[in-house]
């Protein structure tokens, strides 16, 4: 049978109190519990639990999505933690309108994004967005990455942070292999209309760092970090020998650690390749053989 509930009773307290942090989460003012009766079911598989504001149909591809996700991550990096010692529960707004209320503030703006992800002490928070088809289930990825990647490996730099959030966030699997990397029209498009961001301005972003946080410049962090994460995963192997040595280094060093992951050698030689591999605008997806899991179990 399918259960609907209203917010408010059924778990309204505990999303607006990880929504409302008021140091790593601001939202506005005027953000408040829905009104009563506004109906949101909840959809449960294996790993995750989903509220729902969008449909039942929205839910269970979520959770379904989400489980192939994490199914495949375990293939490729077996030593992975991808069990949270807390709940992980994901919240779908039906429209961005609604989810208008919940946004994330910077310097009393709304910031842009269509979801994020937030941890608590109590629970691991993904709050979404966007409408539902379209750019869902991207966004969904990219907040499940945030939440796989601060499990694993505390203290990555934001650039690649968001950078292997939004490579993996096109995940797909086909005929038993895992598509990473496809290309992102909205960042192709950024590069070609913006300059880059210079590397070691780029590298040293922070999480409250204007460029981080400012329209236009917000979004050519987000489309250059993808790009140099796509750069050093598809280009030379010793270059991808260094996200790989930073992220194990972060793994084995725990919270406080650097990793190393700012030991990129010549910057200005870097620099260089980049802007060559963005001007040539190949972004060849990446293949991994996994094999594909059968659809999850979900309770509604």
């Amino acid at each position: 049978m399918l259960r609907r509930h209203p917010l408010r009773s059924l778990a309204g307290a505990a999303f607006l109190a990880g929504l409302a942090l008021p140091v790593t989460l601001p939202v506005t003012p005027a953000a408040a519990l829905p009104r009563p009766g506004e109906a949101w079911l909840q959809v449960q598989s294996p790993h995750f639990l989903v509220f729902s504001q969008a449909g039942e149909k929205a839910a269970r591809h979520a959770a379904q999505d989400l489980e192939r996700l994490r199914d495949a991550l375990a293939q490729l990096n077996p030593e992975l933690r991808l069990t949270s010692p807390v709940p992980t529960w994901i919240y779908l707004f039906k429209s961005a309108v609604s989810f208008e209320p919940y946004r994330r503030f910077h310097d009393g703006k709304p910031l842009d994004g269509a979801g994020y992800f937030a941890s608590h002490p109590y629970g691991n928070y993904m709050a979404i967005g966007t409408d539902p088809g379209g750019e869902a289930r991207r966004v969904i990825y990219h907040e499940y990455l945030h939440h796989v990647l601060a499990e694993n490996y505390p203290g990555l730099p934001t650039w690649l942070d968001e950078g292997l959030a939004e490579y993996f966030s096109t995940f797909d699997v086909v005929n038993g292999a895992a598509k990473l990397g496809l290309p992102i029209v909205s960042h192709v498009h950024w590069l070609r209309e913006n300059p880059l961001i210079p590397l070691p301005e780029l590298l040293a972003v922070d999480a409250g760092s204007p460029v981080y946080n400012e329209g236009n410049r917000r979004g050519v962090f987000y489309a250059e970090s993808w790009a140099l994460v796509h750069f050093l995963l598809n280009g030379d192997p010793a270059r991808r020998r260094l996200i790989q040595g930073c992220l194990q280094s972060l793994a084995a060093e725990g919270p406080g650690g650097t990793g190393g992951c700012e030991t990129f050698g010549d910057l200005g030689l870097l620099e260089r390749d980049l802007r060559t591999y963005v001007k040539a605008g190949v972004f060849q997806e990446q293949r991994v053989a996994v094999t594909e899991a059968g659809e999850a179990v979900l309770e509604v």
